[in-house]
């Protein structure tokens, strides 16, 4: 499959499109990456968009991760041109944003790192062809890379930044570690966990 990817490439080694980048190239897939924030910045908007055209000609999927710079008439021309649209949206938010909403509708399929309510409320709103709770990716050789770091005896340390649109599923999953006996939680999440 020939797969144009318009992601966040100047990321860590975690990132979203870093990940699924890997996976799509481990299973056999014809990649191109087309940073689109990178683009913009150097080219302006509207040319990036003119490029996303152009480019996604000669692709069967065009896989958007995120896309906030990407205007509907782009993806109204590409999805006419018949090239499959599928977005990946990473972002915790309860209410999607007005620009997310502009261009679901242009999607083939909206895969979420939210899933339920939250999942059914981005499917209701922007109505994309089809909506799926998909985890965060995770790469296997991740782990490889690091093996050779020596281990610390003291138990591992999760942060996490605050935000007041963490919505359900995030919430529950707080309340799960919060009643383990082997995690310790700092602060308070009434008091955006403030010490």
């Amino acid at each position: 499959m020939r797969i144009l990817h318009a992601g966040i490439f100047r990321d860590h080694a975690l990132g979203g499109d870093i990940v699924l980048r890997s996976g799509f190239v481990k299973n056999g897939h014809e990649h191109r990456r087309f940073d689109y924030r990178t683009i913009s910045k150097q080219y302006g908007c509207d040319a990036m968009n003119s490029l996303l055209i152009e480019q996604a000609q000669h692709a069967d999927l065009l896989f958007i991760g995120k896309g906030e710079l990407i205007q509907p008439e782009a993806l109204s021309r590409i999805a006419r041109a018949g090239v499959t649209i599928a977005l990946w949206y990473g972002d915790m938010r309860l209410q999607p944003e007005p620009w997310l909403i502009d261009i679901l509708r242009y999607c083939d399929v909206l895969f979420m790192t939210s899933a339920g309510d939250t999942l059914r409320q981005y499917w209701t709103m922007g109505k994309p062809g089809r909506a799926a709770f998909f985890l965060n990716p995770s790469d296997p050789n991740l782990s490889a890379s690091y093996s050779r770091i020596q281990r610390s005896t003291e138990p591992p340390l999760f942060t996490a930044t605050p935000c007041p649109f963490a919505g359900p599923e995030r919430e529950s999953v707080f309340r799960y570690l919060s009643r383990r006996r082997d995690v310790q939680i700092v602060g308070s999440p009434k008091q955006r966990f403030a010490n």
